[in-house]
């Protein structure tokens, strides 16, 4: 969630102008997994694919979501399509399997929700900041929580609203997310929540 954040902040420095967005799957080891994942097919043709895991880098509490603690994920698949222009919209999403779903869905809300702040504010030896809150979002799935993050880079500087909702739906929990500089369109957002949810 925040994992958008980093690659966003990352092409703003590099100063890349071409637009272009990433998708990232490190899910070779569960097949039927990533095939619930939305595909190249399923975003804009110019969205191209980029690591999820690099996009986590620097953003606190916001990186170990779908890893919470006391809680056993058996699987996780993950994707990433992100703009490497000097302007997002970036979506993430991340798929996972826990041995007690209903305990793992609660404990990554509750994570959430006791990130408040990210890296401890401004100022910070990352120069990443930025804070976490409630998103009032539909019920997706068997439970849902929004949350909205911003985050800044000092180094740009940029500000980046990344919206974050995760799902219970059946035996899996998702995270997806979409990043951008000003507000996420929600219909978009909304969109791409009911579109990776028919594939769950």
């Amino acid at each position: 969630m925040r994992r958008s954040v980093v690659m966003v902040v990352a092409t703003v420095v590099l100063l890349i102008s071409v637009v272009v967005i990433v998708l990232v799957q490190s899910s070779a080891p569960y097949p039927r997994l990533t095939a619930k994942l939305l595909n190249s097919s399923e975003v804009p043709s110019a969205w191209r694919p980029e690591s999820f895991s690099k996009a986590a880098v620097g953003t606190g509490c916001l990186s170990t979501v779908m890893n919470p603690k006391d809680v056993r994920q058996t699987a996780e698949v993950n994707a990433l399509y992100v703009n490497d222009g000097s302007i997002p919209p970036e979506l993430g999403e991340a798929i996972a399997t826990f041995r007690d779903t209903k305990a793992a869905f609660s404990k990554i809300v509750s994570t959430l929700e006791a990130c408040k702040v990210i890296n401890g504010g401004n100022p910070n030896p990352t120069g990443v900041y930025g804070s976490v809150g409630k998103l009032n979002l539909p019920t997706f799935g068997d439970l849902s929580q929004a949350f909205v993050a911003s985050v800044t880079a000092q180094a740009v500087p940029v500000t980046v609203i990344d919206d974050i909702v995760v799902i219970e739906k059946g035996n899996y929990v998702l995270e997806i997310y979409e990043a951008t500089v000003g507000n996420v369109n929600l219909q978009q957002f909304e969109h791409y929540i009911s579109k990776a949810l028919s594939k769950v």
